[in-house]
Order: structure tokens, then C-alpha cells, then sequence
């Protein structure tokens, strides 16, 4: 039975979660740290926020649709998550 009803999906082929998670960070200096390190993590100036990008030392991590599947056009670094202060 088709109901019409349609999934939305993220570029990795997971289903689209809206999610919201609070952190209480304790040594933000170490974390920031932390993130300088990674270059699969930037600062969004204008948005005053931190990126976590679906590349880098993010690119072998496991999702439905391999980052090598994804045509190389739309390969651009899209969000795997975001942080803000």
C-alpha cells in the first residue's frame, strides 16, 4: 500500500534525524585544542559555530552510501554535524 508518504534522506543514504544534543564542555580550551588538530572540523565565522565535515579523517567512517559511491560533482564537504558555543 502506498501512502504517498515520502522519506527524507541524507547524501550518505541514512535517514534525515533532526537531532539537538547539549554538551556541558568543562576545558574549552582543550577541546578547541582538539579541534585545531582535526581538518575535518572549521569554524564557521559567520555563523559562530564549529563543522564537522564529511571529509578527512572523517571519510572512512561507515555510512550506507560510501563517500567513493557519491559522484565527485556533489562531493563537495557537506556537515556531518555542527557545534556551537
Amino acid at each position: 500500500m502506498d501512502s504517498g508518504k515520502q522519506l527524507l534522506m541524507t547524501m550518505t543514504g541514512e535517514m534525515h534525524q533532526p537531532v539537538r544534543l547539549y554538551y556541558e564542555v568543562y576545558d574549552r580550551a582543550d577541546v578547541l585544542r582538539v579541534f585545531a588538530k582535526l581538518r575535518c572540523v572549521e569554524f564557521d565565522r559567520e555563523q559562530k559555530r564549529w563543522l564537522w565535515l564529511y571529509q578527512h579523517e572523517a571519510k572512512p567512517l561507515k555510512f550506507a552510501t560510501s563517500y567513493d559511491a557519491i559522484p565527485r560533482q556533489r562531493r563537495y564537504p557537506w556537515r556531518v554535524s555542527l557545534a556551537t558555543r
